[in-house]
């Protein structure tokens, strides 16, 4: 798994060429439905952040820079890392159709999940059926799936669930009840989860949280701010529990065509576990390796069968330099000064 940086020890490119905004940082990826989106009292906009600007505020005090990613940017002009996937209405069924895309595009280190309140209190399912008690009974079993799901996918990922969110029994009678449910159900299987070896954990809100805005389901500010505060403890309590062996052993060698690819080929003499990229200066960038491709700012490159990987960078624009890092190696990271070589413009 990535292992967090210490922000007093950072290591970049052994040139000293990068400059401080292309230092590595830890991936976010904020998950769920509108109060991940930050809504508040049913009134949804396009500066609103929830809990995700004081997280993102938390770390930065703490001393780490953090990329917060997804298709949805939404947050207050002061708030530079407006990306995340809060889909707002969306249920678990949703999240289970697009959380594979979104992996391939981002390659976060860390997912922040709240997400199930829809699948309680909503009339139809996410296959537009109509809802039982019955759909609302299997909730916990979709959302520990969706967990099977990810790390499938992309093991290395931590994934950092917190229960859903209290909701008022005089907006929606049978809410508390359902909510109840669904949370120790969820509590049960994070942990059967961890037995397994899945790198997950619960960021528990309560009894911390116990207000709710006005339309009886979305968080006020304290309601986020408390959020805030979870997610931020979870992440830092992972960091300090977690431990990896840095790899000696990988050579990185790398080549680049006139016509603005270049090609970097990692070899260890035992198989490679997995590797992460990343690019530098380059907006997009086509990353192929280990059998699979994407164009994306962040590739995770799964295991691979052999001793020896090769990833090409595709320049983006004729004026653009063809820049690339290794940014994990197996179980850790960063990789310190080891750059998939190539500067300069073509």
């Amino acid at each position: 798994m990535f292992v967090f940086p210490d922000p007093t020890a950072i290591v970049v490119h052994a040139d000293a060429t990068y400059a401080a905004s292309e230092q590595i940082a830890i991936t976010v990826m904020p998950v769920g439905d509108s109060i991940t989106l930050g809504v508040q009292d049913s009134v949804e906009t396009d500066s609103q952040a929830g809990y995700r600007q004081m997280f993102y505020e938390q770390l930065g005090a703490a001393g780490y820079r953090v990329r917060m990613v997804g298709a949805q940017v939404d947050g207050p002009a002061n708030f530079r890392e407006k990306q995340h996937n809060g889909w707002p209405g969306k249920q678990i069924g949703y999240i289970a159709d697009a959380i594979g895309g979104w992996l391939n595009s981002y390659a976060p280190d860390i997912i922040l999940l709240n997400i199930g309140v829809n699948n309680l209190l909503q009339p139809v399912n996410h296959d537009g059926s109509t809802k039982t008690d019955a759909d609302r009974q299997n909730a916990p079993n979709e959302l520990a799936a969706l967990l099977d799901q990810i790390y499938a996918a992309d093991p290395r990922v931590w994934v950092l669930v917190m229960p859903v969110t209290p909701v008022k029994a005089s907006v929606y009678p049978n809410g508390p009840y359902w909510v109840t449910r669904l949370n120790d159900g969820l509590r049960v299987f994070v942990a059967q989860k961890i037995a397994l070896g899945y790198r997950v954990r619960l960021a528990e809100i309560y009894p911390g949280i116990t207000e709710q805005g006005s339309d009886g389901v979305h968080p006020g500010t304290p309601g986020y701010t408390t959020m805030a505060n979870v997610f931020a403890d979870t992440l830092l309590s992972v960091y300090d529990d977690w431990a990896c062996v840095p790899r000696t052993d990988v050579t990185v060698t790398a080549t680049k065509t006139a016509s603005g690819v270049l090609t970097a080929v990692v070899t260890a003499p035992t198989p490679i576990e997995s590797i992460v990229l990343e690019s530098v200066r380059n907006a997009t960038v086509a990353f192929a390796g280990g059998g699979a491709s994407a164009t994306a700012p962040r590739r995770y490159v799964p295991p691979s069968p052999t001793s020896s990987v090769s990833i090409a960078f595709n320049r983006q624009s004729a004026s653009s330099d063809v820049v690339g890092r290794l940014v994990m190696i197996d179980d850790c990271g960063p990789w310190p000064a080891t750059i998939v070589a190539g500067t300069g413009a073509l």
